[in-house]
């Protein structure tokens, strides 16, 4: 029976063994596709990162692009508002050479009556210096001669003397608003080529500095210049309504380019913080991924020392099961009370026969004594 109690003993040990055999099998297992889940997404991560390995070099590009676009589209607008100014002061220089054309016609018309009433005033006086002092055969007080045959006449429509005053009043007056007009023409005109000077200097300005990298507005920019120069050359007013459309097409175009570079931007600035957060989330991986397969390496080597322990014992208990009877203890012991009941009644029968035996020898032997 000791046999037994060993061979029990051992069955426990083994089902402990086997429990714990189990457990760590589950663990292993657990652990292998927890490994697996970590390499799948360091991998796609990898591949995501090799996708934006350019995306620090595309984020600083597009971040100077939109910064000379950001410029580009100020000096246009610098641009535009100068050729506004250019506008206003072309409006105040035409304006300017209709008032100095009528002010210079005023003057004309004044002095071309004043000289009139003048002259018929002299003619006048002429003809009443004529009537009072030419004699015959006296000198004339002007020219000196004695005959005298076209003496002046008196008009009787002549000018007095205060109208003449009144009329060069009015001349010298004219003349005066002529000089202004005069003066006000030369500054409107020298403001206005200042400015259209300006508009030339900053379009030369911007295609030298590479604001304006785009060939359809170079062109355009180029024909500005060309219509503002032409203009200067045959002294001609330029259409300055077709020179602002022009630069509000290119404003415009450079707007929409810039806004299209500020959606790129935002782009490459989310994928420059992606490819961060990603080297962040790879560095945690990598660590968790170590642990786990470090843990794994532990887990496996207990489970190889308990499945050792597991086949030992189980080889174990197959060959002290080979030394047994029976499987169990219980079948054992109720085998052998079994059999001590069978012994035992035996032994009865037996005692039960050898007694019988007894009495009959002796009934035997008395009969046989008669």
């Amino acid at each position: 029976l000791l046999k037994y109690d060993e061979l029990e003993t051992k069955k426990a040990s083994v089902s402990k063994l086997h429990k714990e055999k189990v457990l760590l099998e589950q663990n292993i297992s657990a652990l292998k596709n927890d490994i697996e889940n970590k390499r799948f997404s360091m991998s796609k991560l990898e591949i995501e990162q090799d996708s934006l390995k350019n995306c620090y070099e595309i984020y600083t590009q597009i971040q100077l692009k939109v910064k000379a676009e950001e410029d580009r589209v100020v000096e246009l607008k610098e641009l535009n508002m100068l050729v506004n100014e250019l506008i206003y002061l072309n409006e105040r220089y035409n304006t300017s050479i209709g008032e100095a054309n009528n002010a210079f016609e005023a003057y004309s018309k004044s002095n071309s009556i004043y000289e009139e009433m003048y002259r018929a005033f002299l003619a006048e006086q002429a003809g009443i210096l004529a009537k009072e002092r030419l004699l015959d055969n006296m000198p004339c007080p002007v020219c000196g001669s004695v005959e005298h045959p076209n003496i002046a006449s008196v008009s009787q429509n002549a000018p007095a003397q205060a109208d003449v005053e009144n009329s060069k009043k009015e001349r010298n007056n004219a003349e005066k608003q002529n000089s202004f007009a005069s003066e006000k023409l030369q500054v409107a005109k020298q403001a206005y080529d200042l400015k259209s000077e300006s508009v030339l200097n900053k379009i030369n300005q911007m295609i030298g500095k590479g604001f304006v990298n785009e060939a359809e507005e170079v062109i355009n920019l180029k024909l500005v210049i060309e219509t503002l120069e032409n203009a200067k050359n045959k002294s001609i007013s330029p259409n300055l309504l077709t020179i602002i459309e022009i630069i509000d097409k290119v404003l415009e175009n450079s707007k929409k380019e810039l806004l299209k570079s500020k959606k790129g931007f935002e782009i490459a600035a989310n994928n420059k913080s992606k490819y961060e957060i990603n080297i962040k989330s790879l560095d945690i991986l990598s660590k968790d991924l170590t642990d786990k397969t470090t843990n794994l390496d532990k887990i496996t080597n207990k489970y190889n020392e308990v499945n050792l322990s597991f086949t030992t014992l189980s080889t174990s208990i197959d060959e002290l099961k080979k030394q047994l009877l029976f499987e169990t203890k219980d079948e054992a012991v109720n085998r052998i009370n079994i059999y001590r009941a069978n012994l035992k009644a035996l032994n009865d029968a037996v005692i039960n026969a050898t007694n019988s035996f007894n009495s009959l020898s002796k009934e035997h032997e008395a009969k046989k004594g008669q």
